[in-house]
């Protein structure tokens, strides 16, 4: 998550302001360890994650070579990965690349066999309880059959389980109506992604700060897509993303100031 999710974005734009060579020799090495440590972790979510942000970004500023360079590359860390690192579960899995990154050594499940499981029981408990939800960090479980396994200071695999998307668990805790004020704040992130991505797309202004943080917020609701930290309280990526959107309201009125501004004394 941390190198999917921040590092990559991070790092990628890092060498787009670099004014220097060796300092963007100096970022370049350090992105292809991050990449080397991404697809070491075969972790498809992640993985997935970086590339929607790090594409998308390399398309908006017409770095096209880069993407077909950084693509190129990224093949030939996966090649080594597979030689050198196990795929964990599955020590003797084939190093075919599709079999390791796309279906982690289980070809005849299907690519998303260990999400569908997880989203047809969520889905299922949101159809028992539609309005108000099962309650903010609760799933449904067998608790009876349980009971006696719950230790004093935490829970176990028995009284939870895996929802495999962020918006899936947050509409199963609270419901269709619960869930309105969620909606409104994930609204409110995506309007400002909205607005930094237009003020890129005209402006090219690379060094906006609020750059690196859009295309950071891409990753992460990508990767939400397929793990349910996103409204998790406390776990670190949860606490890293929001910061990061806050950040992005001061941020926003900012760039679309300078953006109409660039406008006007071009029209002069």
């Amino acid at each position: 998550v941390v190198m999917g999710v921040a590092a990559l974005p991070l790092m990628l734009w890092g060498i787009s302001i670099s004014q220097t060579a060796w300092v963007r020799k100096r970022r370049t090495f350090s992105l292809l360890v991050a990449m080397a440590l991404l697809l070491a972790s075969y972790a498809r979510a992640s993985i997935v994650a970086a590339a929607v942000s790090c594409i998308l970004f390399c398309v908006l500023t017409r770095r096209f070579r880069m993407l077909v360079a950084g693509g190129a590359i990224g093949i030939l860390l996966a090649m080594g990965v597979a030689i050198v690192v196990p795929l964990p579960n599955s020590p003797d899995a084939s190093t075919n690349l599709s079999s390791r990154f796309l279906f982690k050594g289980k070809d005849q499940a299907g690519a998303l066999s260990s999400r569908t499981s997880v989203w047809d029981t969520t889905i299922a408990s949101i159809r028992q309880h539609p309005w108000f939800g099962t309650g903010f960090g609760t799933a449904l479980s067998n608790y009876d059959s349980s009971i006696n396994q719950v230790g004093n200071f935490g829970s176990n695999a028995a009284t939870t389980r895996e929802h495999g998307n962020s918006y899936l668990a947050i509409v199963e805790g609270l419901g269709l109506l619960g869930v309105l004020p969620f909606a409104v704040l994930l609204i409110m992130t995506l309007t400002n992604i909205s607005r930094v991505l237009k003020y890129f797309r005209f402006s090219k202004d690379i060094f906006s700060p609020a750059v690196p943080l859009t295309f950071v917020l891409i990753a992460g609701l990508v990767h939400a897509l397929f793990e349910d930290w996103l409204f998790a309280v406390g776990y670190y990526t949860c606490v890293f993303f929001w910061t990061f959107g806050f950040m992005l309201v001061d941020i926003v009125p900012r760039a679309a100031g300078r953006r109409i501004s660039s406008f006007g004394s071009g029209s002069v």
